[in-house]
């Protein structure tokens, strides 16, 4: 499947309404049999309806629940910030995966693993 990476960027615009249309249009041209909808630092469109952060906009945050609730495709967010996301947002996920810090020991292995696959390879 195809992924569509969106960013804040992508999405929001200066001009009054044009973020939630550019929102309902990511929804609705999204082809659920070979493409997933993937939002890279979500809490930047996201972010809780109290927050007043330059970038949280509520009706962004509006129009994102009411098209996911109808949408039958593969969405994902991506964040480092969880906390920030709003509330009535992430009851929806359906999973939430936490990716921590590889210790010592782990990167090294990773390291070696991957050194031995580009050697193999080669």
């Amino acid at each position: 499947m195809d992924l569509i990476v969106k960013t804040a960027a992508d999405l929001n615009s200066i001009w009054h309404g044009q973020s939630e249309r550019n929102v309902a249009k990511l929804f609705e041209e999204c082809d659920t049999e070979s493409e997933i909808i993937f939002i890279d630092e979500a809490d930047a469109l996201l972010g809780s309806h109290s927050d007043l952060r330059l970038g949280s906009n509520p009706t962004v945050v509006a129009e994102f629940l009411r098209t996911i609730e109808s949408f039958d495709g593969l969405f994902l967010c991506a964040t480092n910030q969880p906390e920030m996301i709003d509330e009535a947002f992430a009851r929806r996920y359906l999973f939430r995966i936490q990716f921590l810090p590889l210790n010592l020991a782990q990167r090294i292995d990773l390291f070696s693993n991957t050194m031995t696959s580009i050697k193999a390879s080669s």
